[in-house]
């Protein structure tokens, strides 16, 4: 959606940026044909050919978007890209006979899971022709944004929890070796501050509805109120976050547990 704006000077900031030791790939970048307003094909088939040799000659993964263009996309990365370069497909939305056409070009390559899939059974389908091996979970979920909460990113992670679980029901196997899996993927490019989740969370359930996401709830308010004076939430460069508690009906637990959880609240509070 940027293409109009790429130009040599934003090309020096780009490799600039790439030469940080930290960066791992170079992505997302890709060809647009679908949202409105979008720049022409062949300036969007120009720039990402740039990239995609900037990403060669760095040696660096690249990790693709693309939207109602696949023979533009992979016609760009065969021009560049050789068998064995490393590509992240984010969001892949095609069908089988695009996968197993990429697979028969690329072989490390990867495909990215998101939210957008909890709600597309014929996409679920697709994912579960990928080895799990080559599977990366997202969190990028526009279409699930919370209501009463608008001012959430569309890219929060509380969205990737339930693609973790999402994956782990389309293969059919437990939470735990999914999330394993999904890790090592992760680690095959290096991402060491990767989502690792806790099987055992009660933000696992088992999915329900198409609509699902998580039993949690995210309570979002204004950056003005954090940042008024005197500010109430921040002292010393430190951020205080109260939380409550909800142990249910305390009347059916047992007198001696109720007497000992009373006793641990008031040593807290000491």
């Amino acid at each position: 959606m940027f293409s109009h704006q790429y130009n040599l000077a934003m090309e020096l900031h780009l490799r600039t940026a790439l030469s940080n030791k930290h960066i791992i790939g170079l992505g997302e970048i890709g060809i647009d044909l679908r949202s409105p307003g979008h720049p022409s094909l062949r300036l969007q088939q120009e720039v990402f050919l740039n990239q995609l040799q900037l990403a060669k000659e760095l040696n660096l993964p690249v990790m693709i978007i693309s939207r109602n263009s696949f023979t533009e996309t992979i016609d760009a990365l065969l021009q560049v890209l050789n068998f064995e370069y490393y590509i992240i497909w984010r969001n892949f939305e095609y069908g089988t006979v695009e996968l197993d056409l990429l697979n028969s070009k690329f072989s490390n390559i990867y495909f990215g899971c998101s939210p957008y899939h909890i709600t597309n059974r014929e996409l679920q389908q697709v994912i579960q022709q990928v080895d799990i091996k080559r599977i990366i979970p997202e969190s990028a979920a526009p279409h699930l944004q919370i209501p009463e909460c608008p001012n959430i990113w569309e890219s929060h992670p509380l969205f990737v929890g339930r693609v973790y679980q999402l994956i782990a029901e389309l293969f059919d196997i437990p939470l735990r070796e999914a999330s394993n899996q999904l890790l090592k993927n992760f680690e095959t490019f290096h991402i060491i501050d990767s989502f690792r989740p806790d099987d055992k969370s009660n933000s696992f359930p088992r999915l329900r509805s198409d609509m699902y996401i998580a039993s949690c709830t995210a309570k979002c308010f204004s950056l003005a109120m954090i940042q008024q004076k005197p500010k109430p939430y921040i002292h010393d460069d430190t951020m205080f976050i109260k939380a409550m508690v909800d142990f249910g009906d305390m009347s059916k637990t047992p007198m001696h547990i109720q007497q000992l959880l009373i006793k641990k609240e008031g040593e807290q509070k000491v």
